[in-house]
């Protein structure tokens, strides 16, 4: 429950302006426009690692990657630091080159 409300989309002001300034910039369109050859490589990765099956668990398996796959890649967070909660939802810890925004999560 803690994690919980450590988490920006839980956060109530001051704390949530302060971190909301931190990462703002990371979330424009023009961020997200100039990520996008990487989001195109990162879903065709995940459509070649689950076709070869004939069927998957889209949530787990798709749907739930993408969106963190691109959280973390506009807040410039290394790969290596995004991994996927088993219950559901997704969380990354790290701390960005942008800020040390300790916990950011793209939940479900």
């Amino acid at each position: 429950m803690e994690i919980m409300r450590q988490l920006i989309i839980n956060m109530d002001p001051p704390d949530h302006v302060k971190y909301r300034r931190v990462v703002r910039n990371a979330f424009t369109t023009k961020a997200a426009d100039m990520l996008e050859p990487l989001m195109r490589e990162f879903a065709k990765n995940i459509i070649d690692t689950v076709a070869p099956g004939g069927e998957c668990e889209f949530v787990s398996e798709v749907s739930t990657e993408m969106p963190l796959f691109v959280i973390c890649a506009l807040m410039e967070m290394p790969a290596a630091n995004h991994k996927a909660d088993p219950q559901g939802g997704n969380l990354c810890s790290a701390s960005s080159t942008r800020g040390n925004l300790g916990v950011c999560a793209a939940g479900y």
